[in-house]
């Protein structure tokens, strides 16, 4: 199975909806450190999912072993950056929209805001095309 996609899975199997610990998903994955390890490095490489910071303070030193260190950081989440996962898709709705939380891909946020647009076409994605 591609291992993307066994992590997909196995993120899908955590309480979480948005943040995923790296060591839970580590032990859901079935891969081996190395394995995993490089899978998630490939996967941050290629902007499919962001390392972020946590707070360690509450987490065993066998929690923190399962944890990401690279270049004096230490990760405890991933955020994936493509397409939300179905059990986290929502509806954009004209009214109460003083909660939507939009991710948009890096590439798309540069073209909107290259375009001196960005302010409208958010608006008309709320709203829909202005008269």
């Amino acid at each position: 199975m591609d291992k993307e996609k066994t992590l997909k899975i196995a993120s899908s199997k955590l309480e979480s909806k948005k943040t995923h610990r790296i060591d839970l998903l580590r032990q859901l994955s079935g891969m081996d450190l190395d394995e995993f390890d490089l899978t998630i490095m490939e996967l941050a490489q290629a902007q499919k999912l962001e390392l972020v910071g946590g707070d360690t303070s509450g987490m065993t030193d066998r929690q923190m072993e399962g944890l990401i260190k690279f270049d004096g950081n230490v990760f405890v989440n991933i955020v994936w950056t493509g397409p939300t996962p179905a059990k986290g898709r929502g509806r954009l709705a004209r009214d109460g929209r003083e909660n939507i939380t939009l991710r948009l891909p890096q590439k798309m946020v540069e073209r909107l805001r290259a375009s001196g647009q960005a302010d409208q076409i958010v608006e008309e994605a709320l709203n829909g095309p202005s008269s």
